[in-house]
């Protein structure tokens, strides 16, 4: 951001700095006099008319914006038609953009996974309410000084005919057309984060958005976009034709999922909308780790060295931001209880020896900090699954093994995520809270799209679709 030469008002806005200056608007931070509040001004330039379509593309904005209220997106102001230009007034979240996060290197997953999150709830508010992005990019997104997230810029944006009530085409009269993607919208100076049928020139719908939003997660990933070149057009041949670069050894298989499923050719392929993206984020967060998403965030800010990192392990709502510094105190603690249940392992383990009893394979748990622990069985649960015709059985977004199985899975207590993946179904997912001793029964029928005839025999479809 570049502050301005000296003091300037525009109309009862003191301006601050400019934020953003485009190719026919320049985005300011600006104070409104007398009532004690910063806002974004988005304005045109002096060159370019009120008159122009590039004046209604602001307006276009602004009535799209009415129809969002998410803490995700940036919330309308104002739109003001003064002097012979067009102003836009927005809120105005504090702190970095995502771009500039993400030009300090790569993100560690979980707190990548918790950005994709915060983008993915305030997309999925979009698509609820029949608005698709169509521009999602690092640029347009901002992580808060609090560690949350909005997207600041809907100039792209179109809203689909299932969200217009009443006479379509007066509605879309009344609303200005979106610009083409690739001729004239200042928003796509290159196609980095466009979908394939955006670049064909195709209609886009909620999938395509989510084509963006999965280039966004694996540039945090790995540091770089999934499909670069050196100028657009190299860009958007290998976006229409190639694959995306490799994400680096030790990114959770969840979380390549999610990429993987983004990124597919077809929007058919890809998750439905933002919601469902956001679903599965959610899931696989909560399988490996207890930190909230805003602690996560925080981390990613306080590893670029844009902000501090919130110091409360809950990362409430009201929780302090701030430099985690001095000593580690909840560390120790959490270091010294793993001490003890090791102890604690180890004495059943002693005791159950001189009894004469053979000592099982214990199970190995992941702890907070990364460590592993060794409890017990007699402290362990069991989980028993079926699935028709076949599936893939994930434990907390870890592939265990294919059915059918022939023993169940033990696990720890408490709550764990158990997913079923075929190639040809939509995943099934369970969440079951397990106590020690207990045992728990999945059994899960596959919605497979294409089965093979019946009159191929009783064993004829499990024989075709097994692995």
């Amino acid at each position: 951001m570049v502050r301005d030469e000296g003091p300037r008002t525009i109309g009862p806005y003191q301006i601050e700095e400019t934020i953003a200056t485009r190719a026919f608007t320049v985005t300011y931070r600006a104070a409104q006099a007398g009532l004690g509040r910063t806002v974004r001004l988005k304005t045109l330039k002096a060159t370019v008319a009120a008159s122009s379509p590039y004046a209604a593309e602001l307006s276009r904005e602004a009535m799209i914006l009415a129809r969002l209220s998410h803490e995700a997106v940036v919330r309308l102001i104002d739109l003001q038609r003064e002097g012979g230009t067009v102003r836009l007034v927005t809120g105005d979240p504090r702190g970095p953009t995502l771009d500039e996060i993400v030009k300090s290197g790569s993100i560690a997953p979980d707190s990548a996974a918790a950005i994709a999150l915060g983008i993915a709830r305030g997309l999925g508010h979009a698509h609820e309410r029949g608005v698709i992005h169509r521009g999602l990019r690092p640029g347009v997104v901002v992580v808060t000084r609090e560690s949350g997230i909005v997207i600041v810029d809907f100039s792209s944006a179109e809203i689909t005919a299932d969200a217009v009530s009443g006479d379509l085409d007066a509605a879309r009269a009344r609303l200005p057309s979106a610009p083409d993607p690739l001729e004239g919208g200042e928003s796509f100076a290159r196609p980095d984060y466009m979908s394939p049928e955006q670049i064909l020139g195709e209609t886009a719908g909620a999938a395509s958005d989510v084509w963006s939003l999965g280039a966004i997660l694996h540039e945090m990933l790995s540091g770089a976009r999934p499909f670069d070149g050196a100028d657009r057009k190299a860009v958007a041949q290998r976006i229409r034709g190639g694959s995306p670069g490799s994400l680096p050894a030790g990114t959770p298989r969840a979380l390549e999922q999610i990429v993987a499923r983004c990124l597919s050719r077809s929007p058919d392929d890809r998750f439905e909308d933002a919601r469902a993206v956001a679903a599965a984020l959610e899931s696989g967060l909560a399988a490996r780790t207890t930190l909230s998403p805003r602690v996560l965030v925080s981390r990613a800010l306080f590893a670029a060295k844009l902000g501090d990192e919130i110091a409360s392990p809950g990362g409430g709502a009201g929780a302090p931001v701030v430099a985690a510094r001095g000593p580690d105190l909840l560390g120790a603690a959490r270091v010294f209880g793993l001490a003890l249940a090791l102890i604690v392992a180890g004495g059943a383990a002693i005791q159950l020896l001189r009894d004469g009893d053979t000592v099982p394979e214990p199970p190995r748990a992941t702890a907070e900090d990364g460590g592993v622990i060794d409890v017990g069985s007699r402290d362990r649960g069991m989980i028993r699954v079926v699935a028709q015709p076949w599936a893939e059985v994930y434990l907390d977004g870890e592939l265990v093994d294919v059915t059918p199985m022939g023993r169940p899975m033990l696990v720890l207590p408490g709550k764990h995520f158990v997913t079923f993946r075929h190639p040809k179904a939509p995943d099934e997912q369970r969440a079951i809270k397990i106590v020690a001793g207990q045992t728990v029964s999945l059994d899960v029928t596959m919605r497979v799209e294409r089965m093979v005839d019946a009159g191929a025999g009783d064993a004829a479809p499990d024989a075709a679709e097994s692995p």
